[in-house]
């Protein structure tokens, strides 16, 4: 009897949470179920819910999935490739402050030897990187260059080939994304699909879902 009292007060108590938490609570669920196949029904009953997944962002999101005003944020352990990445991101930003573009990113990132092309690429297709200037298109043909470049650097100076402009910090000349178009919609997408585990900011079905409202089309997760 205790057992089943026990239960009862635990689903009155989380029923009450999602009810009047319900950012919170689904946030937290997400992070319990993210390695599991219930991921994504949670996803459409977020959606369901009125509640907006918003992509990860460089400078606020977290580690894990969290809870920003109603909406929830991506977080950046979720994306594909970063492992530790998101520990050093976070911790970096918590220190000196918010990245400003691709360039004091990656510099920052490789002071601590602890980024990769394809951490950066995760970031880039996932959208955490989309506060920073210029498209996904010029940020991943920037981000091979910037790479190569402060590692360059990097290894000139534990010779000792140190320029003189290197001496001075503030004649470093900050670097410009080039101006190039997006990539294809569908594309994106599946990139996003790809790096995050599920679409971020748009779905291929987006166009069809007043169709299958409309018709009282069933869910096949419903059934």
């Amino acid at each position: 009897k205790s057992h089943a009292a026990a239960y009862a007060m635990l689903g009155a108590v989380t029923a009450w949470f999602k009810k009047y938490h319900p950012a919170i609570y689904m946030a937290e669920t997400l992070n319990i179920f993210k390695e599991s196949k219930k991921f994504r029904h949670y996803l459409h009953v977020i959606n369901e819910m009125g509640i907006r997944i918003l992509p990860p962002d460089i400078n606020v999101s977290g580690g894990e999935f969290m809870a920003k005003d109603n909406d929830i944020i991506f977080g950046l352990g979720g994306i594909k490739f970063m492992g530790q990445n998101a520990d050093y991101i976070i911790k970096e930003r918590d220190a000196r402050g918010e990245y400003i573009d691709l360039s004091n990113l990656i510099d920052r990132l490789l002071d601590y030897q602890q980024t990769n092309k394809r951490a950066i690429e995760g970031l880039i297709y996932s959208g955490a990187l989309d506060s920073f200037a210029g498209t996904r298109n010029a940020k991943i043909k920037a981000a091979e260059f910037l790479l190569d470049n402060k590692k360059t650097t990097q290894k000139n100076v534990s010779r000792g080939q140190i320029s003189f402009w290197d001496m001075i910090p503030e004649a470093k000349i900050p670097y410009k994304t080039a101006s190039v178009p997006e990539f294809d919609k569908r594309y994106l997408m599946e990139k996003e699909k790809e790096f995050a585990g599920f679409y971020v900011t748009e779905h291929p079905l987006d166009e069809v879902m007043p169709f299958l409202k409309h018709n009282n089309i069933t869910n096949i997760s419903e059934l």
